[in-house]
């Protein structure tokens, strides 16, 4: 806005331009106009243009585009550009002038909303002007067409200026959303690596970057420029979450869990433990997740269940019994998870026991391929003990 400021002003006639080109009568008036002008006497200037009624048509143009001066600095957009397009429609105004009043008038429509309209008259201007003017042209028209949601004549617009200008930024970010909204991941990643040659340490390019092999389905590559990122940016909450996710998807469940570990406390809510504790479980690392059901159970009993398991994954069998006896309520799948607990531990009946009284509770095949396991393993432990009694008895064996 502040370069189009500048264009509008710098068009106003000097004296001597009014002297030298216009009759006296319509440069009397147009050096009245002027003067109000001057004083931010905008109405006044208006007042004294728009009323006449003028028959040469160089006059008639300078008095156009001043009254497209004048409209456009007091607000009035639309009778900024109706001015200005009568004004260019003489064919009065030549050379330099033409071209900065196709400027004008291009920015106007531009501001206006009128992209279609706009485009027309910087395509126009792209054939007749220099650098850097030109890029400023093609930067105009690479917005216009993101305006219109036209992506591919704003990637291309877009690139008219990266290739020309030392100032890359802006279309740069330009033309990202363009591809974006266009779903060219590929072009979009080329794209987010030049502005982090610009912003390297700008955490929305990273994050970006992140999103855009995603959505190419390049699990590795956002990983690593996920981890790459922890180099530049502070990851956020939601970053060491992704992470996590990102390590787990590549198959390093250890260092998933790792990355939730290393969340603040305040963030530290019962899901993400809970995905903490199952990384921790993938990994086998029981000792871990154990720790981590652990702190889990004593806010909620229904993980006790949990933490029995890994400490059962972990050999600490008496541990996970202990657990298991804080149930108040009696279930069959901890009475037989009970029952496993107690064959590791080589407490048989009580395993026989505990099978037992998971089938009562509820009738399943498991429980009962359990007690019939668990049967059988008593009888042989039995018949073992016995035979070593009679051994050391000295007695015949050969009867059992």
């Amino acid at each position: 806005m502040k370069n189009l400021i500048l264009a509008l002003c710098a068009i106003i006639l000097t004296n001597a331009a009014i002297g030298r080109e216009l009759s006296v009568f319509t440069a009397s008036k147009l050096q009245q106009a002027q003067k109000y002008d001057s004083k931010g006497q905008l109405e006044k200037a208006i007042g004294i243009l728009q009323p006449l009624t003028i028959s040469r048509s160089y006059d008639r143009a300078m008095v156009d585009r001043s009254l497209g001066v004048y409209f456009w600095k007091n607000n009035q957009l639309k009778l900024s550009a109706h001015h200005l397009q009568k004004a260019l429609e003489t064919d009065a105004i030549e050379g330099k002038q033409q071209t900065e009043l196709r400027k004008m008038l291009a920015d106007v429509l531009f501001n206006q909303r009128e992209f279609r309209e706009a485009l027309q008259h910087y395509a126009q201007l792209t054939a007749v002007t220099q650098e850097p003017t030109r890029s400023q042209l093609w930067l105009s028209m690479a917005k216009a067409h993101y305006q219109l949601e036209q992506w591919q004549q704003t990637i291309d617009a877009a690139n008219r200026v990266v290739g020309a200008s030392k100032h890359n930024f802006e279309p740069l970010t330009i033309k990202l959303s363009a591809q974006i909204h266009s779903s060219q991941w590929r072009g979009a990643e080329k794209t987010l690596r030049a502005l982090l040659k610009y912003q390297p340490k700008n955490p929305n390019w990273w994050r970006q970057l992140v999103n855009v092999k995603l959505h190419s389905g390049d699990t590795r590559g956002a990983l690593t420029a996920l981890s790459l990122a922890k180099n530049q940016i502070a990851l956020n909450v939601q970053d060491r979450k992704l992470l996590a996710r990102l390590f787990d998807k590549s198959g390093i469940p250890e260092r998933a869990a790792l990355e939730l570990s290393l969340l603040p406390a305040s963030e530290q809510n019962i899901d993400l433990l809970v995905e903490q504790a199952g990384y921790w479980q993938k990994a086998k690392e029981w000792g871990h997740a154990a720790i981590v059901w652990e702190s889990l159970s004593k806010k909620d009993e229904k993980y006790h269940r949990q933490l029995a398991l890994a400490l059962t994954q972990n050999g600490d069998h008496q541990k996970a019994l202990n657990v298991l006896e804080r149930y108040q309520v009696k279930r069959a799948d901890i009475a037989l998870l009970k029952a496993k607990v107690h064959d590791k531990l080589n407490q048989l009946d009580e395993a026989l026991e505990e099978a037992k009284a998971a089938q009562k509770i509820e009738p399943s095949a498991s429980a009962e391929s359990w007690i019939e396991y668990l049967s059988n393993k008593k009888m042989v432990s039995n018949k073992l003990k016995q035979q070593a009694r009679y051994q050391k008895e000295g007695r015949n064996t050969s009867a059992l």
